[in-house]
């Protein structure tokens, strides 16, 4: 705790000159009045001692630009005093707020622009009156990871051909009965997909639309440091920033939509601290993980490549997200061909422009290198992997479509 009372004091020193060159009236009134500030002085310390301070986010999770609310429970008040209450991560600095005996809970409300792990530490109660000071600061723990926001795209892990009529196929296995997608007009279809109550109600057949479900997983590699081989680094470091936030929200767009589909999901990223990976049948855990990712110019692990290879199966599709594409990493590349059914890969050199923005004039040109390194990967589509260079003004889903 902090106590400020010098004013007090230089005051205390001058009344009691004072009252030592010549007692009259006003000497002792100034004397009392003193002396009142004193024990007020002693009952503020005393009080602000005795309080407990609870603080906390209400929620544990949010996205960016979301507000969230901080919570204050302070509690051990005997009587009424005016606090004001600084909390400096927040940027509070709520001033003269009366907190009453027994228990106060006092919300504030923030939101944070960037994603991450946001801490709370510190919470000041400050006292303040015209000749003293008292701040007590309270060490807390307060912690809420912000999501990423998510871009709207639509991805489909295979491509379901439509079925003939009077024709049977063996992608009906793919139907999952226990998710409808929708309702559509009945065309020779087998008579237990007969929606018939709404058949019934608009006196014609109607049919339910399943999902397809698979039981292969989707594999989302996502490389979130620089590429090794590219020239000029420092050049790149802004750019790469910029890299980094729009491909986390666009992956986290794709696991959202894939996870919602029921289908069995795996996230690796590659970062600055390494390879991490994650799967789970809830896309809030993929968020999670992808709150915490950042890119760096020092490391790149190509060992996340061996570590799909130990992990995927002939029937899982593999999705491959980096900034930039060499030679190196097509051996790689096709040897995980031999093990997996679909694989796709999207660079994106400079990100993406985002669905809420319009296209816009560019004068953008593909550096040279990436375009040699696009015809050599023609090697790739040999072997039926899809790959697609973004510009600037290409947005994540348009992307995607070309692929799908």
């Amino acid at each position: 705790m902090e106590i400020q009372n010098s004013q007090l004091i230089f005051l205390t020193v001058i009344v009691i000159f004072l009252n030592f060159i010549s007692i009259n009236g006003i000497s002792l009134f100034l004397l009392a009045f003193i002396i009142y500030e004193w024990i007020n002085f002693k009952i503020i310390v005393n009080r602000i001692e005795s309080v407990k301070l609870n603080a906390f986010f209400k929620n544990k999770r949010a996205l960016i630009d979301e507000n969230v609310e901080f919570r204050i429970e302070i509690f051990g008040i005997k009587k009424c005093i005016n606090f004001s209450i600084s909390i400096p991560e927040l940027g509070v600095n709520k001033r003269d707020k009366m907190i009453c005996p027994k228990f106060a809970r006092i919300s504030f409300f923030h939101s944070y622009h960037t994603r991450g792990e946001k801490i709370v530490s510190r919470v000041f109660l400050n006292y303040h009156s015209p000749f003293f000071r008292v701040i007590r600061k309270f060490d807390v723990n307060a912690k809420i990871f912000v999501l990423p926001n998510f871009e709207m795209v639509r991805f489909n892990k295979e491509k379901i051909l439509e079925l003939i009529p009077n024709l049977s196929s063996y992608l009906k296995l793919l139907e999952d009965p226990t998710h409808i997608m929708g309702i559509r007009e009945y065309n020779n279809d087998p008579v237990k997909k007969i929606h018939w109550k709404l058949s019934a109600k608009y006196n014609k057949l109607l049919v339910k639309n399943y999902e397809f479900s698979s039981q292969g997983k989707l594999f989302v590699a996502v490389f979130l440091n620089l590429h090794p081989e590219i020239f000029s680094k420092k050049a790149w470091i802004p750019i790469l920033k910029k890299y980094t936030e729009d491909v986390i929200t666009g992956v986290a767009g794709i696991i959202k939509e894939a996870v919602e589909k029921n289908i069995p999901t795996r996230l690796l990223l590659d970062t600055k601290d390494g390879v991490k990976s994650i799967y789970s049948n809830d896309w809030i855990d993929h968020f999670d993980l992808l709150a915490q990712a950042y890119g760096s110019t020092e490391v790149y692990n190509y060992e996340m490549y061996e570590k799909i290879e130990n992990e995927i199966q002939f029937n899982d599709t593999l999705l491959i997200v980096s900034m930039y594409l060499t030679e190196k990493d097509i051996p790689y590349i096709l040897r995980l061909r031999e093990k997996c059914s679909k694989i796709i890969v999207l660079i994106l050199p400079y990100g993406f422009r985002r669905y809420s923005t319009k296209k816009f004039k560019t004068y953008f040109n593909i550096p040279p290198d990436i375009l040699e390194i696009y015809k050599k990967a023609l090697i790739l589509k040999e072997n039926d992997i899809f790959v697609e260079i973004y510009n600037e003004n290409t947005s994540f889903q348009e992307g995607i479509e070309l692929v799908n």
